[in-house]
């Protein structure tokens, strides 16, 4: 038996008990002791969005929570699209709305694991895959992601497509997953200044573009999408905010 294959096995053994840690700890145990602290303001944000009703003011989401068992209530603090993410859930109950986010977000975390081996060869080797799966294993913030019910896994499967992309010299389809990031948690749009690092002005253009472009989607209200713009700028650009009212304005009359 050569080297390789003996390494190969040993690997093999390794990612084997790496899943059984996974099973209990990531499935099992969470199960058990999960806090869904995180998800309770995002699924009634959702449910704000589906009757109409602006997700920031802290007022619907009590009036909402008083029909729901949600165990904590915080304010809404995410973009408009990260509430209409959850709106397939937002006439479940609390518990099967979080057990079905939960489901989802770890078939979303294995695929991103998936989208990275297969797009960068180098995680291939028998070793970088025995620390992806130790990685996935062992870490602790994952699991307080899934226990909390956050948003981290969907930034993880976008924002590794965009790797996967820009590994691949191919800078356009990488730009707006950036984008899309972005339009879950502010952070990730200031990645799209890696293009103007690398004067890429089509990808820029195409990553500035789909921001607008999603911002802009009529499905997410023109009520909601003023608020979410009042948040982000907090009172420091009144003559965005009156444009803002005007173009709300005239989409309701039209």
């Amino acid at each position: 038996m050569n080297c390789k294959r003996l390494a190969s096995i040993l690997a093999a053994i390794l990612i084997a008990l790496c899943a059984a840690r996974y099973g209990y700890h990531h499935v099992y145990h969470l199960s058990r002791h999960y806090t869904a602290n995180d998800f309770g303001h995002q699924f009634l944000g959702a449910r704000a969005i589906a009757e109409g009703r602006s997700p920031y003011r802290y007022e619907v989401l009590m009036q909402l929570a008083a029909h729901s068992a949600v165990p904590r209530l915080n304010p809404f603090v995410y973009p408009p699209f990260a509430g209409m993410l959850l709106l397939p859930l937002a006439w479940e109950t609390f518990h099967e709305a979080y057990l079905r986010w939960t489901i989802f977000n770890q078939l979303l975390f294995f695929a991103s694991l998936a989208l990275l081996v297969w797009g960068i060869p180098l995680l291939r080797k028998p070793l970088n895959l025995v620390v992806l799966a130790a990685l996935a294993a062992f870490s602790e913030p994952l699991w307080r992601s899934y226990s909390a019910g956050q948003l981290n896994t969907v930034l993880l499967f976008l924002l590794s497509g965009a790797l996967v992309s820009l590994a691949r010299g191919r800078s356009l389809p990488a730009a707006p997953l950036i984008a899309l990031a972005a339009h879950v948690k502010v952070t990730p749009a200031f990645l799209l200044l890696l293009f103007v690092w690398k004067r890429d002005w089509r990808a820029l253009g195409v990553g500035i573009a789909t921001l607008i472009g999603v911002f802009w989607l009529r499905s997410s209200g023109s009520r909601c999408t003023q608020c979410g713009i009042h948040r982000l700028c907090s009172n420091r650009w009144p003559r965005l905010l009156d444009l803002v009212r005007v173009r709300a304005g005239s989409s309701r009359a039209g």
